[in-house]
């Protein structure tokens, strides 16, 4: 009877600590956003720039399902003091250039202008070819007490590039085959797929995937993708990947940029692939 009536004297006091709080959130004014990533192993130069959204301002193209491209800058990139000009693809709103051809070490500038709005700059070096132990360790299987059972396949990686600080990004393709049919698709990599490693310093790459018993899959290669990236790439990604959304109850995550003017990441990859035939 006392614990009912504390309770009931309890619950005045915490309605008489509720307030209306009334924030007032600024204007803010879009800003241009740069995505481009640039690799010795590709061909063209592939450009995104699009605008920010502030908050409660939605696109004006109610037909629009992403953010909105911007056809009229002028954009540059800059190698060894020579400038090579990106074209806006209207059909990919994307802009670009099959001129460049990058080498490792080479230090890339980006500008770019657009009437009205700050410049954009940013720069970024293209990393070594990866230097790495790919050991694959075969395919393994976790039976649970409920008679459940888990498979992967398993590889262990290993560093050889010297010193602290390397960068990676590890994806792997599945080829397979069901009725004889051969099939291919991305491989789910347990954990992470971005490793920060120093020399010699190894991980555990667990690659799972569902076995139906009444299917005949027959898997005959896994493909490896390594990527030794530089220090944007990397920071993006991660900061992309631990980006929790709307969560309340977790520690926000700023998404990494590196572009001066704006917003964005310029950044860049070296990349080697590799075959496991099973």
């Amino acid at each position: 009877m006392k614990n009912i009536l504390y309770i009931l004297l309890l619950i005045p006091i915490l309605f008489s600590c509720e307030k209306d709080a009334d924030i007032e959130i600024p204007n803010s004014e879009p800003q241009l956003v740069v995505a481009n990533f640039i690799s010795p192993n590709e061909d063209s130069v592939r450009l995104k720039l699009t605008w920010s959204t502030p908050i409660y301002n939605y696109s004006s193209n109610p037909y629009s399902h992403g953010p909105e491209s911007e056809p009229n800058a002028n954009v540059i990139i800059q190698k060894g003091g020579i400038d090579y000009p990106l074209q806006f693809d209207p059909l990919a709103e994307t802009y670009i250039s099959t001129v460049p051809n990058f080498a490792v070490g080479d230090e890339v500038n980006l500008k770019i202008s657009l009437e009205g709005q700050p410049n954009i700059t940013s720069k970024c070096t293209i990393p070594p070819a990866p230097k790495y132990i790919l050991e694959y360790e075969g395919l393994k299987e976790i039976v649970y007490p409920d008679g459940w059972s888990e498979y992967y396949f398993q590889y262990k990686f290993t560093c050889k590039d010297i010193g602290d600080n390397n960068y990676y990004r590890v994806n792997f393709m599945r080829y397979y085959r069901l009725i004889n049919t051969p099939y291919y698709g991305s491989m789910y990599n347990e954990g992470n797929e971005l490793f920060e490693l120093s020399e010699n310093e190894s991980v555990t790459i667990r690659l799972s995937f569902y076995k139906d018993s009444s299917q005949p899959i027959t898997y005959d290669s896994l493909k490896s993708f390594v990527l030794k990236c530089d220090e944007n790439y990397y920071k993006y990604h991660l900061s992309i990947q631990n980006y929790q959304g709307d969560d309340f109850f977790v520690e926000p995550s700023i998404i990494y940029h590196n572009v001066e003017g704006g917003l964005g990441v310029f950044g860049a990859y070296n990349m080697v692939t590799d075959t496991t035939i099973l």
